[in-house]
């Protein structure tokens, strides 16, 4: 994000663009740890509520280093939800849940920012004409359009990073949670122990190879063409 800024050549355009996307970043997040001890609390642990976290407030779940990844590359984490596991209801049928969460808030997240753009560029814009008629206009739309833009994209990345299984993502947890009883305890152990390092070491890599990008590209048009249908249909 802050990168890009002194890499642009429209310095104003990647301003903007980052005082839109960190803010809407921020709330995906939030969003996401919300989900995590909601389901949490659901499913018979108030651990994450008696500390704080279930919240959408973002100072409550920044993660230092996952923040400072977020201002430079435009990507992090936060800090995960703390639960106990014991307290749950249904075991890992209740782990699973609180682990897939996340994910799902996410993608629900993107989807009706989706149907929020959709019906802001296909149904409001060509009734305002002042959106086009002034460089306020102008200026309102492009806001508009990227909040929702970068929610939908924000939204969709989060949810497959969070996939990954690489500790303390989610899909680590779900995938632990699958083979804790298969594979040697002292493998996990070893992971998390150098959780932090395995987990930047992906971004960097990850990033270059570009798997996150491909996945999330494969969803995002999967959504689109819905979305599209949708609109095709009742417009």
């Amino acid at each position: 994000m802050l990168l890009d800024i002194f890499t642009a050549d429209n310095k104003i355009f990647a301003i903007l663009s980052f005082l839109i996307a960190f803010p809407a970043l921020l709330f995906s997040l939030s969003i996401h740890e919300y989900a995590h001890g909601l389901a949490a609390y659901k499913q018979g642990d108030g651990f994450a509520k008696l500390s704080g976290r279930l919240t959408l407030n973002p100072f409550k779940h920044i993660d230092p280093i996952g923040t400072l990844a977020m201002l430079l590359i435009g990507f992090g984490w936060a800090k995960p939800v703390p639960v106990v596991p014991n307290n749950f209801k249904n075991g890992k049928k209740s782990m699973l849940i609180v682990s897939f969460a996340g994910v799902i808030a996410n993608l629900i997240l993107a989807t009706f920012s989706f149907f929020l753009l959709f019906f802001f560029q296909y149904i409001i814009t060509p009734n305002i004409l002042w959106f086009q008629a002034s460089e306020t206009g102008v200026l309102v739309y492009f806001v508009i359009y990227y909040v929702f833009y970068y929610l939908i994209i924000l939204n969709i990345n989060l949810a497959v990073f969070n996939l990954m299984p690489i500790p303390p993502l989610d899909g680590y947890k779900i995938f632990k949670e699958f083979f804790i009883g298969r594979i040697n305890y002292n493998f996990f152990s070893n992971i998390e122990r150098y959780s932090t390092y395995v987990l930047l070491a992906f971004l960097l890599v990850g990033n270059r190879i570009g798997i996150i990008p491909a996945i999330s590209g494969f969803i995002f048009e999967l959504m689109y063409k819905v979305m599209e249908l949708i609109f095709i249909a009742f417009i």
